[in-house]
């Protein structure tokens, strides 16, 4: 993802890093805020079991959290969807990186690396409260996207960003693995 959205978003063309960043992060925020709203606002419409669903969220989140951080994650469900690969050329890098950042937040259409988006969706979804969701969701998608403004800060050519970032992979997946299975251990604590 990185790689891909730093290459699509510089192509040949000579653009500000810190610009096409900060287009991409505001893509970013303002897909998970709709998302994150839209959950939370069904959450707070619908008559949910919440104890039940606390405590089920929570002993996913321990499984899933769990396995990441033994370095055996559980499939994610997830789509391989991208952004249509003639945006590169049809727009400029500015909206490129607008319009894959909006994409990119809003998470679920698009490719999802780990259960952490799910247990968000989950919680904003228990929690019903569509004014905490504009907190909690856009800063998920900040976080999401700190790998993307970083490596377009770089001045480095694409393939050697995918190397290093290669290398941080399993790590990522682990310190995700730990926060997810913290916040599940809290879910059930809390419920039970």
């Amino acid at each position: 993802m990185v790689a891909a959205t730093a290459a699509a978003v510089r192509g040949g063309r000579i653009v500000t890093g810190a610009r096409i960043a900060a287009w991409h992060l505001g893509g970013l925020v303002l897909g998970a805020a709709i998302l994150g709203v839209g959950v939370a606002a069904a959450g707070a419409a619908l008559p949910l079991p919440r104890d039940t669903l606390a405590v089920a969220l929570g002993v996913m989140a321990l499984a899933a959290g769990g396995a990441a951080m033994a370095g055996r994650s559980v499939p994610v469900l997830s789509s391989d969807a991208q952004v249509p690969e003639a945006w590169s050329v049809t727009m400029s890098p500015a909206q490129y990186a607008f319009a894959y950042g909006v994409g990119l937040g809003l998470g679920v259409v698009t490719r999802v690396p780990s259960w952490s988006l799910y247990l968000l969706l989950g919680f904003l979804l228990l929690v019903g409260e569509p004014t905490a969701a504009l907190v909690a969701a856009p800063l998920y998608g900040l976080a999401r996207g700190l790998p993307v403004i970083a490596a377009s800060w770089l001045d480095r050519p694409s393939p050697e960003i995918v190397g290093a970032i290669e290398r941080l992979r399993p790590l990522a997946f682990r310190v995700d693995g730990l926060i997810t299975a913290l916040i599940g251990a809290a879910l059930v604590v809390q419920s039970v």
